[in-house]
């Protein structure tokens, strides 16, 4: 992953966003917007106005119905494409099929191939089976983009 910047940003001009904001500055650059967005996590947009120089940092993402026209507004919105925030975190799913625990989803091996290394996740299954289920806990409540599935390859 390369430094944040601002090529770490997608730019929507004259937009704004009614989400409140969780930080404020006052008579600053761009620049210095890109920087304390980037150093804060809890950061996943900005709005820098060119016209008073200000800069709102924001916990979330604009849904089209928060978004607003705003001549001087420029909106900003973090690009998190390619960060697996699944990797490592703690896994769960409604049964066990021999060795083949949940949180082998999210070990970061996309190996297909079930019998070699047990790198799959498993559920039991057969008659009597209903309802089976996997899940993740991302730690916090994320805006997911996009879900990466890898199949078992082998059968």
């Amino acid at each position: 992953q390369g430094a944040c910047g601002v090529s770490s940003f997608h730019h929507v001009p004259t937009s704004g966003c009614s989400v409140t904001p969780f930080s404020s500055h006052h008579d600053v650059t761009l620049e210095f917007c890109v920087d304390a967005c980037c150093a804060e996590s809890a950061c996943l947009s900005f709005q820098y106005n060119t016209g008073n120089n200000m800069c709102h940092l924001k916990p979330q993402r604009c849904t089209a119905a928060e978004d607003t026209y705003a001549a001087n507004g420029n909106m900003y919105y973090r690009i998190e494409g390619g960060t697996n925030i699944a990797l490592g975190r703690s896994a769960a799913q409604s049964s066990t099929y021999t060795t083949s625990t949940a949180d082998l989803a999210v070990d970061g091996d996309t190996n297909g191939d079930f019998d070699v290394g047990k790198t799959c996740t498993h559920t039991v299954g057969g008659a009597g089976t209903t309802n089976p289920w996997w899940r993740v806990d991302l730690g916090s409540a994320r805006t997911v983009y996009s879900v990466k599935v890898y199949n078992r390859l082998d059968r």
